[in-house]
């Protein structure tokens, strides 16, 4: 946690904005050099490939086409100053679930966009969003109105998730 004030940041990109082109561009880059690193371990392992494939072809979808942002009229990345012990992941994990919950009490779409997690190692993506390099964890989502209501999704019925313990 940082001190006073300065431990969590908030920045709201419009699409079709210069800096949204900017942050697609970057994120290309980035992920193309993880893409690069996965494929090879992916390569050299074939259980992780096995187990990998499904985020091996988002991250190939992403290092072609950037960071998928123009889907909603904002993606908002929202930054946690790093501390210890490192907690940033589970702080953002609960920011973004509470602008969930409001965007959705607001009758707004809201969509996790993970991949801005690892762009807080991109010195570029960090001075684009005007935060300083290597000191605070990302995460980002798209809100917006939806344009369809989205599938639904075939959830595991509670019975077979749940334990009770005596």
């Amino acid at each position: 946690v940082g001190s006073g004030k300065d431990y969590r940041r908030f920045v709201v990109i419009p699409r079709d904005s210069e800096a949204s082109a900017r942050a697609v561009e970057i994120s290309k880059i980035q992920m193309a050099l993880m893409w690069d690193r996965f494929r090879q371990k992916m390569q050299q392992d074939p259980a992780f490939e096995q187990q990998g494939k499904a985020f091996a072809k988002r991250l190939e979808m992403i290092a072609e086409h950037g960071l998928p942002i123009s889907n909603a009229p904002y993606y908002i990345v929202v930054a946690e100053r790093k501390g210890i012990p490192p907690a940033e992941a589970q702080s953002l994990a609960h920011c973004l679930q509470n602008m969930w919950l409001k965007a959705t009490a607001l009758g707004l779409g809201f969509q996790l966009i993970s991949a801005t997690a690892e762009m807080s190692g991109n010195k570029d993506f960090c001075e684009l969003l005007g935060i300083p390099f290597g000191k605070f964890g990302l995460d980002g989502c798209l809100i917006g109105y939806q344009d369809q209501q989205p599938a639904p999704i075939d959830r595991p019925r509670l019975v077979d998730v749940l334990t009770w313990l005596s």
